[in-house]
C-alpha cells in the first residue's frame, strides 16, 4: 500500500479524462474534491485520505486521481457529484473508445481513457 500524508492507501489509480462540450474540447479544472468550491458532494469523504475526497484532480491534465483508502469501486458518475457536473446535457461517453449508455455506474479503472461529452 502506497501512503499520503502518512496515511495507508489501498488504492492509488489514474483515470484520464477528456470532456467535450458543444464538439470543443473542455479543461476539467484542477482542485475537483480538495478546493471546496469545485468539491459538491462529500458522501464518499470517509473514504478518501486526510480531508479531500477519494477522487480528485490535482490540476487541468484531466488526470482523476483514485486515492482511496479502503479497496473499493469508484464510478464516473460518483466523480460527476463530486464535481458538481449533472448528466442532464450529457450527450456521449466511451471508455477506451467504446460508447457506453450507462453515465452514472461504470467503474473507473487504472489507465482508461474517458470521455464524456455535452451539449449546451
Amino acid at each position: 500500500m502506497q501512503e499520503i500524508h502518512s496515511v495507508p492507501l489501498a488504492r492509488h489509480e489514474h483515470v484520464l479524462l477528456s470532456v467535450l462540450m458543444n464538439g470543443q474540447p473542455t479543461i476539467v479544472p484542477e482542485g475537483i474534491g480538495i478546493n471546496r468550491q469545485l468539491w459538491h458532494d462529500h458522501s464518499l469523504d470517509q473514504y478518501g485520505p486526510l480531508g479531500i475526497s477519494p477522487m480528485h484532480t490535482h490540476d487541468a491534465s484531466g488526470t482523476i486521481q483514485i486515492e482511496s483508502t479502503v479497496p473499493r469501486e469508484y464510478t464516473v458518475g460518483g466523480f460527476l457529484k463530486v464535481a458538481g457536473i449533472g448528466t442532464d446535457h450529457m450527450t456521449r461517453m466511451t471508455v477506451e473508445g467504446n460508447e457506453l449508455a450507462d453515465f452514472q455506474d461504470p467503474t473507473m479503472k487504472n489507465g482508461e481513457r474517458i470521455q464524456l461529452e455535452f451539449s449546451e
